[in-house]
């Protein structure tokens, strides 16, 4: 009812954020892991949302930048810093020291439900590790999730060649029901969208872009309503139960935009939902379950027919044909008391996105012939005389071995473990 409101602000202030989705408040605890940059961004949202967190990195300078407790970044001083995209070093630096991770992870899993895995496609230390760490997770004996950030369009080849071995993988694991759902977010889809965010507040919306709307419904679910109730359970099979991949969003239509005829709600709904999802090229349609959020301060709830909320769910129910529907309808406390309608969503247990798959895999396919080429052209480059090689078999074999005892041959062989 009433009596039971929650506070989902715009921006989390540092002294409310770890009352907003504190443990005894959700119906699942979350557990998380970050890994890589882009993967300790991602956990450090979690973190100021009030759930356990830690992070892992072979970059010092990206654990620092983190408001993750220091006790919680661990670093892996694997090599010189950070993988340079070269994911064979970011799943080396895990294997290698497999046994220190699992100890340093362990008091953030222990008492969680659901062990979370965040991390960029791109990279090499969070890609690099992808595979070691689900492995790592799965032995744990409890759901396991995975989100994942595929490249903008304006990253490298490189990181787009990453991106699809590591999603191949993970894919695989989804299949054989290791890994319980893979959320996915496209960095090109949130440049699409926020084609004017500084670089600052492009991956603060791009890291929230998903988690914020995975929190909303794992809050309200833990608490009742008398209207329409999605409870921790419906959430836990959409969550766990449907397998694949799985998109989370939400959109704000503001009192302009539903008041007026009954229909105005459901078609700004209608409207914005591409822009709501973190990621395009999902076939929603293949969705085995969906679940929607109505959200609004009480005052709002009242105002409104209950047909013009319900029309959102026939909707939903309608055209994605999902074999499990869930929805709900809460009363909350918008921090900045605003009269805007929030609604969410979840899709869960789809395929990979097609056609936005097929485009990177022609771009790293691309990258891989090009670099090839150019691999000849140099070493072509590098030959004299009648194409012989300046330096014989001999030679090179002292070169190697001079090489292997030189301080930065030496680098990879330090594998040392230390807590950030």
């Amino acid at each position: 009812n009433s009596k039971h409101n929650i506070i989902i602000p715009d921006k989390i202030p540092e002294e409310n954020q770890m009352k907003i989705g504190s443990k005894q408040h959700v119906s699942l605890r979350f557990g998380v892991v970050g890994s890589g940059q882009a993967g300790g961004r991602m956990a450090e949202v979690f973190h100021r949302f009030g759930y356990d967190a830690c992070a892992i990195n072979t970059a010092k300078q990206d654990l620092d930048t983190l408001s993750i407790p220091e006790a919680r970044r661990m670093l892996i001083d694997y090599t010189i810093s950070g993988s340079g995209k070269d994911i064979e070093i970011g799943q080396a630096a895990i294997v290698n020291n497999r046994e220190s991770v699992a100890e340093f992870i362990a008091p953030v899993l222990q008492d969680c439900d659901v062990a979370v895995l965040t991390l960029s496609l791109g990279g090499g230390s969070g890609s690099g590790s992808a595979v070691p760490m689900v492995e790592l997770l799965s032995q744990l004996g409890k759901p396991l999730l995975v989100l994942c950030a595929l490249p903008g369009s304006f990253d490298d080849n490189q990181s787009k060649f990453n991106a699809m071995a590591t999603l191949g993988r993970l894919a695989d694991f989804s299949q054989r029901g290791v890994v319980n759902s893979l959320i996915v977010i496209d960095n090109a889809k949130i440049e699409n969208t926020f084609p004017s965010l500084s670089p600052s507040k492009f991956w603060e919306v791009s890291n929230r872009s998903a988690i914020e709307p995975l929190h909303l419904f794992n809050t309200v679910t833990a608490i009742p309503s008398d209207i329409e109730v999605m409870d921790a359970m419906d959430l836990s099979r959409a969550l766990l139960e449907a397998g694949n991949c799985a998109l989370f969003g939400s959109m704000d239509i503001k009192k302009e935009e539903y008041e007026g005829d009954d229909s105005a709600l459901l078609s700004a709904m209608i409207r914005k939902l591409s822009d709501a999802l973190p990621a395009d090229d999902f076939d929603l349609k293949e969705a085995q379950a969906v679940g929607i959020l109505v959200t609004a301060k009480k005052e709002v709830l009242d105002s409104i027919p209950y047909a013009n909320i319900a029309y959102l769910f026939k909707y939903i129910s309608d055209e994605y044909d999902s074999s499990r529907s869930f929805k709900g309808i809460y009363s909350v406390s918008p921090e900045d008391d605003t009269d805007d309608i929030r609604v969410s969503f979840i899709f869960s247990g789809m395929g990979l996105p097609s056609r936005r798959v097929d485009e990177l895999k022609r771009e790293a396919d691309k990258h891989l012939s090009k670099l090839e080429e150019k691999k000849k052209k140099t070493a072509a480059g590098m030959q004299m005389g009648q194409g012989k090689s300046t330096t014989s078999r001999a030679d090179q074999m002292i070169a190697k071995a001079k090489q292997q005892q030189s301080a930065i041959g030496k680098l990879l062989g330090n594998k040392i473990d230390r807590k950030r």
